[in-house]
Order: C-alpha cells, then sequence, then structure tokens
C-alpha cells in the first residue's frame, strides 16, 4: 500500500516539473501575452501535418 502512495507520489512529481520546466516563458503566460498552451499547441504550424507527408 506505502509503495503504491510512494510511486504514484512520484508520478505525480515527474508530471508536474515537467509540465513546469517546459514553460518558455512566465512572464508571458502571467501578462496574458500567451494563452492556453493547449491553444498555442494546437494553432501553430508544427502541430499539422505539412502536405506531402
Amino acid at each position: 500500500m506505502r509503495r503504491t502512495i510512494y510511486i504514484g507520489g512520484a508520478a505525480a512529481t515527474f508530471t508536474c516539473m515537467s509540465l513546469l520546466l517546459s514553460v518558455t516563458d512566465f512572464n508571458a503566460i502571467i501578462s496574458g501575452e500567451q494563452g492556453t498552451r493547449w491553444w498555442t499547441f494546437c494553432t501553430t504550424p508544427w502541430a499539422r501535418p505539412e502536405p506531402g507527408w
């Protein structure tokens, strides 16, 4: 039982740290220049496949 809590805590910590480290500019997020990361991800050209793939 304890091992499950430890593994879940480690997974949650890893996920939280990876999301925090993926932010390139905290000031842009706080000021609102960069909206949600999902919207930015979905609207960037690299998110869509290029013609000819």
